[in-house]
This record gives structure tokens, C-alpha cells and sequence, in this order.
């Protein structure tokens, strides 16, 4: 991914890839740099290096640890979708004036929901119960809230590289929500207006909440338009996990969706889960969701942070149940199709080694989270149902 993609998150860092979070031989916008002056960056060249020689880069840990698992990473996805093309073009990994083939950006943290997961650094939801969370003093995460989105001079940047990008491109957008982001919209207008979009295949990660009706002019002048959708689960689990307004529901998801897929341009909707806790048990009614709305659906995306909402903490006895229920969704498809293997990456890293004095701080996090969230929102963890609903209100 060195060699032919670019990161840039709300806050400003620069990275070959969204999993790349070490400040190590990376960018930021705050000091200065830009995607292009990044790309052709002694950092980036230092991580192209020990990429070439063999050697994991410090940022690329994350990565490292789940195919140590035989877990799928963002580097092995990476792969598979791009690779093959990557290679027909005949790509010289060791030259400096290698073209970029995708950036994913985050133009701002403004978001509606306040997913369980997230935190007030890719949602402006998040502010009051991160504020929350710092006065009660959990040990678990500590993060000052903060307004982050793309500058002006940033934007132009973007568009600049994007000018001398291969072709056909890919650009991944995400946030915060993009279709609450005023600078996504004026972004797109950009491209349209500089002939950018008509070589470039867009990929929107969105929650679903918002009416795209007034994107729609724009977006159908890009090559493709495909949709990642993120939700959790279906309607009472998706509700306590993501935490949004009571007009957030499937329904609205669905119709919101069925405005995009209008376009002539649009190629589908992916719906993409994060594998965590709250969601495990009910992941086989998600895929019956998603494919009775005629979504395809990947289980890929398995959680890594925050460590207390990460599956691999769950005592053995509901290990040993979610690794039957996923064998008994896993006997519903064929080898070859692709959920079955993220169905068994799942259950690989639900039996991740962890040291128990690890999981017993993590246990201790996730009940002091659940006790100061719920007291501030006042919800339920009982409405995602059982059995993990009696194992954490057990705490």
C-alpha cells in the first residue's frame, strides 16, 4: 500500500493506509504537509524501504498481529482488490515517481450518531459523553473532544495529486458522516468541475441517516458509485451499538440507500459491520438483512480498539457459544464464498491468546463504560438480548 495509496483522517495525519497509526515516519496537515508533498516524503520512502526488505514498519503492527492469526488485514484486502490490476499495469515498486491509485480521506468529525465504538475523534456526537467519560476519570480511553476538518489549502492538495493519479482511480471517503459534511459536497463539485471524476471509481462509508438527494447530480458524474454501509446489527442491536436519534432506523437506512441506488453510476451497497461484542450474536440476522435487500455484506472489519468492546475478552463459555452459532451460520455457505472465510477469521480471533490479567482490566473497563454511558444516555444493554446482555450487566 506505500507504493500506491494515500490516508488522510479529520485530524490531519497522513499515512500510506487507515491502519498505519503510528506517528512514525508519518504526515500531518497541521505541520505543513500535504498528501503530495507526503508521497514524495523521505518518511514514506523510509516505510517503502523496509516494506521492500521484508521488515513490518512500526505503523503497520496492527496489521502484522491479525495475519499472525490468519485473519484477513487491511493489507491482504488490499491485495485482493487491487492487486491483480497492479500488477497488469506493471508497477515498479522501487521508483519515486510511482503513481498514486487510491487515497481514502476524512473531510471532517461531524457526525450524528454516537456509535459505542467511535469516539469524539470521528464524531462530533461524541463530545459530551467523551467530556463525560473524562470527568468520571475511565481509565479506558481518554480523549479531549475536538472539532477536526480538512482546511481549504488541504482540499486543493487533494485535488492536485488527484490531477497525476492513475487511472482508473479509486477514492474512499469516510468520516464523520460524509453527507453532513459541507466540504465533501463542495469536494465533489471540484472534481466535477476539473474532469477528475469521470476516471475515478468513488466509495462512500456512511451510516445511512441522511437524505443524499442533494449529492446526487454530483455523484452521478463519477465513473462508479459504490456505498459501504456501516451499521451493527439488526434494528434493537444496531440501535444500542451506533446510539442515534429515534428517526435512525432500518427502514429510513433502507430508503436512504434505495435513493443512491437511482444512480446510473451506482454499483451496490456493501453493508460493513464492526465485529464486536454487542454485535456477535446477531450477525446471522444481519446477513439475512442485508441480503433481503439485496446488499452484499462483508464481516471483515473485526474490532480492534477500544480493547474492552473487542470480542476476544468474552469468558469461555460464551466463546464456546458464538464459536457454535458461527459454525452454524458458516454451514449455510460454500467454501469458496467469501463470508465463509470471515466467518472463520471471526472465530479465529475470538480464541485470540489474551493474558487474563489483561482481560480482567479490560472486563473492568467495559462494566465502569456500560455503567457511565448508559447512566448519560439512558439506554439498555438488556435490548441487544441474550447471552451477551446477562454477561456484562453480570459484571
Amino acid at each position: 500500500m506505500p507504493f500506491t495509496a494515500l490516508f488522510m483522517s479529520p485530524s490531519g495525519h497522513i499515512s500510506p493506509c487507515c491502519s498505519y497509526l503510528s506517528p512514525e515516519n508519518a504526515g500531518n496537515t497541521n505541520k505543513g504537509d500535504s498528501l503530495g508533498s507526503y508521497w514524495m516524503s523521505e518518511g514514506l520512502a523510509e516505510i517503502r524501504r523496509k516494506v521492500l526488505s521484508g521488515e513490518w514498519p512500526k505503523g503497520c503492527e496492527a496489521c502484522r498481529r491479525k495475519e499472525d492469526l490468519g485473519i484477513q488485514s487491511t493489507r491482504t484486502r488490499f491485495q485482493d482488490s487491487f492487486g491483480d490490476y497492479l500488477e497488469q499495469q506493471g508497477i515498479d515498486f522501487t521508483s519515486s515517481e510511482q503513481k498514486v491509485f487510491q487515497i481514502k480521506i476524512g473531510f471532517s468529525n461531524v457526525c450524528n450518531l454516537t456509535c459505542r465504538m467511535c469516539s469524539s475523534e470521528f464524531s462530533t456526537a461524541w463530545f459530551k459523553d467523551d467530556k463525560t467519560l473524562l470527568d468520571e476519570e475511565f481509565d479506558g480511553r481518554r480523549i479531549d473532544p475536538k472539532w477536526f476538518k480538512q482546511t481549504e489549502p488541504a482540499l486543493q492538495q487533494t485535488t492536485d495529486i488527484l490531477k497525476s493519479a492513475g487511472s482508473p482511480f479509486k477514492l474512499m471517503i469516510e468520516g464523520g458522516e460524509p453527507f453532513l459534511s459541507k466540504m465533501f459536497h463542495q469536494f465533489l463539485r471540484e472534481m466535477n468541475s476539473l474532469g477528475l471524476s469521470k476516471n475515478t471509481n468513488l466509495y462512500i462509508t456512511t451510516n445511512g441517516s441522511i437524505d443524499p438527494g442533494k449529492y446526487l447530480d454530483d455523484l452521478k458524474q463519477f465513473s462508479t458509485v459504490k456505498v459501504l454501509l456501516s451499521i451493527e446489527g439488526t434494528e434493537k442491536v444496531n440501535a444500542y451499538a451506533r446510539s442515534g436519534p429515534d428517526t435512525y432506523t432500518l427502514d429510513a437506512v433502507a430508503r436512504n440507500m434505495d435513493l443512491l441506488s437511482q444512480l446510473p453510476n451506482f454499483s451496490r451497497v456493501v453493508v460493513s459491520p464492526t465485529i464486536q461484542i454487542y454485535s456477535l450474536f446477531d450477525i446471522g440476522e444481519l446477513i439475512k438483512w442485508s441480503r433481503n435487500r439485496g446488499y452484499l455484506i462483508t464481516l471483515q472489519q473485526i474490532l480492534v480498539g477500544p480493547p474492552f468492546l473487542n470480542i476476544n475478552i468474552l469468558p469461555n463459555d460464551i466463546k464456546e457459544m458464538a464459536d457454535k452459532y458461527l459454525s452454524n451460520i458458516l454451514a449455510d455457505f460454500p467454501e469458496e464464498d467469501d463470508l465463509s472465510w470471515e466467518i472463520q477469521c471471526i472465530q479465529k480471533a475470538l480464541w485470540k491468546p489474551l493474558d487474563e490479567d489483561q482481560r480482567l482490566k479490560r472486563l473492568g473497563e467495559l462494566k465502569a463504560y456500560t455503567r457511565i454511558l448508559e447512566a448519560k444516555r439512558g439506554d439498555r444493554i438488556e435490548s441487544i438480548g441474550q447471552p451477551i446482555a446477562d454477561f456484562i450487566r453480570g459484571l
